[in-house]
């Protein structure tokens, strides 16, 4: 208000109630009423990103550095894409959703790769388990059936074997019988 209020002593140099009016309207902008006082801009277009700042950065056009987009701070919402607050707004509101639109297609592909790839490897772990198991159930049958093999062996073995000390049996048994007082 001092830069302002000395502004008035120069261009005007009356007194009272139409000094404080005349203050008053200085300090605000006509076309952006929620501007404080257009000393004020230049802070508030540095701070928008409209301007280069004090801290050496380049201006770049339209928001952040090399992003060649709209501020990361600016809101667009659906009054903006319907034209409510400007052609200019629709412009970018219709740029920015298109651009939110294929983030998200993007994001909906790649969950979708990534579920169908743990769905793959789900699949592969579950066939790898089944094939485990019936390798391990034919093993036990393989097993079961060479057990069996050996028992029936095993049991023709023993059998030949009592024939076959039948038949000595019997043959000493008929030597024995000749031999014998009659």
């Amino acid at each position: 208000q001092a830069a302002a209020s000395s502004l008035v002593r120069i261009v005007c140099p009356c007194k009272g109630r139409a000094a404080r009016a005349m203050l008053q309207t200085l300090g605000r902008a006509q076309s952006a009423p929620s501007l404080p006082r257009a000393v004020g801009l230049r802070a508030y277009a540095t701070q928008r990103g409209r301007l280069g700042g004090g801290d050496g950065r380049p201006h770049t056009r339209g928001g952040a550095v090399g992003t060649g987009g709209p501020p990361a701070d600016e809101h667009l919402d659906e009054v903006d894409l319907v034209g409510g607050n400007g052609r200019w707004r629709q412009r970018r509101a219709e740029a920015e959703f298109e651009r939110r639109r294929a983030k998200e297609l993007e994001a909906l592909r790649q969950q979708r790769v990534a579920e169908e790839k743990c769905r793959r490897r789900l699949e592969l772990k579950q066939e790898k388990q089944r094939k485990q198991l019936e390798d391990l159930r034919k093993e036990r049958i393989a097993q079961q059936e060479r057990l069996e093999l050996e028992a029936r062996q095993r049991e023709e073995r023993q059998r030949m074997e009592e024939e076959r000390d039948r038949l000595r049996k019997e043959q000493e048994h008929k030597e024995w019988l000749p031999r014998q007082p009659k």
